[in-house]
């Protein structure tokens, strides 16, 4: 299954004391703004935990983290066939940005 953002958003945002997994999808051209984070997944926050598997991330933009941001102590880990492609930053981190205390 593909979700297909048509650059006119991120897919996910996850936030807050929450365990989350994604898998067997493709999430294609996620789009934010240049300055901001994350075009297809943001996660932040202490006690955030996600996990990809076998998910595919393509053509998303973002100003830091193309595909992928990760924040304030939020952790992440892609398994199981996850790729990502094709993925643009204006500024730091084409495909995935790990900023502070993040994993």
């Amino acid at each position: 299954m593909t979700i297909d953002a048509a650059a006119a958003s991120r897919h996910f945002k996850i936030q807050g004391n929450s365990v989350s997994t994604i898998s067997d999808l493709t999430l294609a051209n996620g789009s934010v703004e240049e300055t901001a984070f994350g075009g297809a997944v943001y996660a932040v926050g202490v006690g955030t935990n996600l996990t990809l598997s076998g998910v595919t991330i393509r053509g998303s933009r973002a100003g830091y983290g193309g595909a992928i941001f990760v924040y304030g102590g939020a952790h992440i880990t892609l398994r199981d066939g996850t790729f990502l492609t094709d993925n643009f930053a204006d500024h730091r981190g084409g495909a995935l940005y790990v900023y502070g205390e993040g994993t």
